[in-house]
């Protein structure tokens, strides 16, 4: 017969080592995070996920994708076939544009600001390729003094705002935000072989 000290120490012991052998099983299989090992030429890389979950890219993973600036942030305010009529508050030179009887590309847009410039360089070649067709009027928000009541005769309520105009002084289109060089294509297109 054992004396009590003994026994007592014999039980501890034999928990503690239960306790020792559960741990490392529990540790071996991973305690509910699934492991995978992928080997490319000679890097070796681990990417541990938990389960059900997509491993979080870090940045040297991420790929960044450029603004889709396709999106017309800014729904557009006029729909089709808005006549416009001049009055003694047009200025001379839109009345002048107007009498010519060819369309007219009008741009509103902001001396410093961000969406008119991503814009300026479509529409500098949208203005060689359409120069004979269409009148192309482009006025800085900046300065409203070059323009006077024509921003409330539209009215322009942010800038860029685009207003396309037929041959027969009524706007056609209206785009209010970032318009790509396609977009103001297709209208212009529109404008000088439609009328619409």
């Amino acid at each position: 017969m054992q004396p009590k000290s003994n026994r007592a120490f014999g039980k501890s012991l034999a928990v503690g080592i239960l306790f020792i052998a559960a741990s490392v099983l529990l540790a071996g299989c991973g305690g509910g995070t699934d492991t995978a090992t992928s080997t490319t030429g000679t890097a070796t890389t681990a990417t541990t996920s938990t389960s059900g979950l997509k491993k979080i890219p870090t940045p040297s993973t991420l790929t960044v994708k450029p603004v889709d600036t396709t999106v017309n942030k800014f729904p557009d305010q006029y729909t089709v076939n808005i006549l416009f009529t001049p009055n003694s508050d047009t200025p001379a030179f839109f009345a002048d544009a107007i009498k010519s009887k060819k369309p007219i590309f009008v741009e509103f847009y902001g001396e410093n600001d961000s969406i008119s410039d991503q814009m300026a360089a479509g529409i500098a070649e949208l203005q060689t390729q359409y120069a004979s067709q269409v009148t192309f009027i482009l006025l800085n928000s900046d300065k409203p003094q070059t323009y006077g009541a024509l921003s409330e005769q539209l009215p322009v309520q942010y800038v860029p705002q685009v207003f396309i105009f037929n041959n027969k002084s009524t706007i056609i289109r209206s785009y209010t935000g970032y318009s790509d060089k396609a977009r103001l294509d297709q209208a212009l297109y529109d404008a000088v072989n439609r009328g619409y």
